[in-house]
């Protein structure tokens, strides 16, 4: 797995280490997690990149969010920056 940004809208979270992140997945389907303020890039209300694990499977890009459970979802390249 190699580490990368992945592009996002940043919201305030609901404790003051945390925030929201709002992205896209590979199927059109909007996806909103809360995530650590330190693995995040990005004014609030605004846009930014969250930093994630990506791996490839079966012809897919996926990321591996850093949520406690660490959830992973299918993402387009173009979602991608370099970390």
């Amino acid at each position: 797995m190699t580490e990368r940004w992945l592009k996002c809208t940043v919201a305030k979270g609901m404790f003051s280490g945390e925030l929201v992140v709002v992205f896209t997945s590979e199927t059109g389907e909007e996806i909103s997690v809360f995530v650590p303020k330190e693995v995040v890039k990005g004014d609030i209300d605004g846009e930014g990149k969250v930093k994630v694990r990506v791996f490839d499977d079966k012809g897919k890009r996926w990321v591996v969010l850093p949520t406690p459970t660490a959830d992973t979802v299918p993402i387009a390249d173009e979602n991608l920056v370099p970390a």
